[in-house]
């Protein structure tokens, strides 16, 4: 009996298909220019974290914050 279940729910799920892919986003559209500039202050982030991390001169703290607003995101605060 368990056997007969297990079978029959491995042949419905390889039936099952995989979830169709998404198309990519057209360059003009409002969403990708929020998503290409939410990945570019991503990546200004991790970069700034990076640098920061070998700063010896001043404390980290300042290291970060020089770095970002270098690359021209402003402090929220």
């Amino acid at each position: 009996m368990k056997l007969a279940l297990l079978a029959v729910m491995l042949f419905l799920f390889s039936c099952a298909g995989a979830a169709p892919s998404r198309p990519a986003p057209t360059p003009g559209s409002a969403s990708s220019s929020e998503s290409r500039a939410r990945g570019d202050f991503d990546s200004d982030v991790v970069d700034c974290e990076r640098l920061a991390a070998v700063a010896t001169i001043g404390s980290k703290g300042e290291a970060f914050s020089n770095c970002m607003k270098s690359r021209g995101h402003a402090p929220g605060r």
